[in-house]
Protein backbone atom coordinates (compact mmCIF):
# COMPACT_ATOMS: atom_id res chain seq x y z
CA UNK A 1 0.00 0.00 0.00
CA UNK A 2 1.40 3.08 -0.93
CA UNK A 3 0.84 6.85 0.64
CA UNK A 4 -1.79 7.96 -1.70
CA UNK A 5 -3.64 4.57 -1.02
CA UNK A 6 -3.18 5.64 3.15
CA UNK A 7 -4.23 8.56 2.36
CA UNK A 8 -7.30 7.69 0.47
CA UNK A 9 -8.41 5.10 3.25
CA UNK A 10 -8.35 7.93 5.73
CA UNK A 11 -10.85 9.43 3.77
CA UNK A 12 -8.74 11.84 1.41
CA UNK A 13 -6.78 13.34 4.49
CA UNK A 14 -3.26 14.63 3.04
CA UNK A 15 -1.09 12.39 3.96
CA UNK A 16 3.22 13.03 3.67
CA UNK A 17 6.23 11.25 4.06
CA UNK A 18 6.35 12.32 7.28
CA UNK A 19 3.93 13.84 10.52
CA UNK A 20 3.95 17.02 9.48
CA UNK A 21 2.83 20.60 11.65
CA UNK A 22 3.17 23.78 10.10
CA UNK A 23 3.72 25.52 13.17
CA UNK A 24 5.62 23.05 15.04
CA UNK A 25 1.85 21.50 16.26
CA UNK A 26 1.80 24.64 18.93
CA UNK A 27 4.05 22.63 21.48
CA UNK A 28 7.68 24.40 21.98
CA UNK A 29 10.91 22.47 20.98
CA UNK A 30 10.77 20.16 24.39
CA UNK A 31 6.96 19.51 23.89
CA UNK A 32 8.19 18.63 20.14
CA UNK A 33 10.26 16.41 21.55
CA UNK A 34 8.39 14.55 23.62
CA UNK A 35 5.54 14.13 21.21
CA UNK A 36 8.01 12.10 19.03
CA UNK A 37 9.60 9.91 21.70
CA UNK A 38 5.90 8.65 21.80
CA UNK A 39 5.40 8.61 17.91
CA UNK A 40 8.70 6.03 17.90
CA UNK A 41 7.73 3.95 21.18
CA UNK A 42 4.56 3.57 19.34
CA UNK A 43 6.62 2.32 16.02
CA UNK A 44 8.46 0.37 18.74
CA UNK A 45 5.61 -1.22 19.91
CA UNK A 46 4.32 -1.82 16.20
CA UNK A 47 7.11 -3.60 15.09
CA UNK A 48 6.30 -6.15 18.12
CA UNK A 49 3.36 -6.41 16.59
CA UNK A 50 1.27 -5.07 19.22
CA UNK A 51 -1.95 -3.42 17.92
CA UNK A 52 -3.34 -0.08 18.04
CA UNK A 53 -5.12 0.17 20.64
CA UNK A 54 -2.98 -1.28 22.99
CA UNK A 55 -0.50 0.84 21.93
CA UNK A 56 -2.79 3.63 23.02
CA UNK A 57 -3.58 2.39 26.14
CA UNK A 58 0.11 1.65 26.81
CA UNK A 59 1.22 4.94 25.63
CA UNK A 60 -1.63 7.11 26.88
CA UNK A 61 -2.57 8.77 23.69
CA UNK A 62 -6.00 8.64 21.76
CA UNK A 63 -7.07 5.94 20.00
CA UNK A 64 -7.06 8.18 16.66
CA UNK A 65 -3.82 8.64 16.79
CA UNK A 66 -3.00 5.38 17.35
CA UNK A 67 -4.82 4.00 14.23
CA UNK A 68 -3.56 7.13 12.27
CA UNK A 69 0.19 6.69 13.65
CA UNK A 70 -0.32 2.70 12.92
CA UNK A 71 -1.67 3.35 8.96
CA UNK A 72 1.14 5.60 8.35
CA UNK A 73 4.11 3.52 10.18
CA UNK A 74 2.62 0.07 7.81
CA UNK A 75 3.03 2.31 4.81
CA UNK A 76 6.10 3.88 5.05
CA UNK A 77 7.82 2.75 8.68
CA UNK A 78 9.66 4.73 11.64
CA UNK A 79 10.28 7.21 8.63
CA UNK A 80 6.41 7.69 8.27
CA UNK A 81 6.04 8.84 11.91
CA UNK A 82 9.36 10.93 11.74
CA UNK A 83 8.34 14.64 12.52
CA UNK A 84 8.92 17.82 10.13
CA UNK A 85 8.44 21.00 11.26
CA UNK A 86 7.75 23.25 7.86
CA UNK A 87 4.72 24.34 5.79
CA UNK A 88 2.41 21.22 5.24
CA UNK A 89 2.14 20.52 1.64
CA UNK A 90 -1.65 21.83 -0.03
CA UNK A 91 -2.51 23.61 2.84
CA UNK A 92 -3.33 27.39 2.60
Amino acid sequence: MNLREVAEGLGGVAVSRAVRYADGGGLAAAGRRRRETVRMQAAELFEQKIKPREGARRLRMSLKSAYQWHQLWRAGGREALASRVGPVPGAA
